[in-house]
């Protein structure tokens, strides 16, 4: 990896900064090698939420350039060898994806995932033409014809998490009812205190409408009848 991990960092800070958990661990590392002076560890330290305490982080990393950052990709290995993995497999499919179909012998990498099949406005691409039972909710697209299974709580359908204006990560979109959202609050905090658990799907974001709650999660690669 070019680097020692540095280009790997910088293409995945978003989602670091989203599910990297074990920030404290990480800040430890770094600060036993004197990277990290200790001021920027207090404000790491005393950050609430594990959000919080990596936005902070990501200042260190980015003042202290590819070094620093180099670090940080081994510290999270040691820590977080699942999330790491999760990445490079998206890496991974966005060769695939971006490939055009004729055999090389080599292939350039490219951005961190796949590209969006249908770009947001305002970012100067030219959108796709939508299927017709595409549903986008925030970040959340999903497809009303294609769903996954129904459970006492709403129905999850087959959809991608937009990361950013150009990036998507494949999702299980579960559509919850507002009058349930107690529930739906359960579980997206379950999710959030178990998401270094290399056992459970991840989560990515929730967003809401006038009648319903969506959870984007982590699409597995089968169903409990096909493992």
């Amino acid at each position: 990896m070019s680097s020692d991990g540095a280009d790997f960092v910088d293409r995945h800070m978003a989602e670091f900064i989203q599910r990297v958990h074990l920030v404290m661990p990480i800040a430890d590392d770094l600060r036993s090698n004197d990277m990290i002076l200790d001021e920027a560890y207090s404000n790491i330290k005393t950050s609430k939420t594990s959000q919080d305490k990596m936005i902070n982080l990501y200042d260190v990393l980015q003042s202290g350039g590819p070094e620093v950052k180099s670090a940080f990709y081994r510290s999270l290995l040691k820590h977080d060898r699942y999330l790491v993995n999760d990445l490079v497999l998206g890496d991974d499919l966005n060769i695939r994806a971006s490939s055009s179909g004729k055999s090389t012998g080599h292939i350039q990498p490219g951005p961190a995932l796949p590209h969006a099949s249908n770009i947001l406005p305002g970012t100067g691409r030219q959108s796709v033409e939508r299927a017709s039972d595409e549903e986008s909710v925030g970040k959340i697209t999903y497809y009303t014809n294609n769903d996954l299974g129904k459970g006492a709580d709403g129905i999850v359908f087959r959809g991608f998490f937009l990361c950013d204006d150009a990036n998507k990560r494949p999702a299980a979109v579960k559509r919850i009812e507002l009058a349930k959202q107690s529930n739906a609050d359960q579980e997206v905090a379950l999710l959030h205190k178990l998401d270094y658990n290399p056992h459970v799907v991840r989560y990515f974001c929730t967003e809401k409408d006038r009648q319903f709650l969506y959870i984007a999660i982590e699409q597995c690669a089968a169903s409990l009848d096909k493992v």
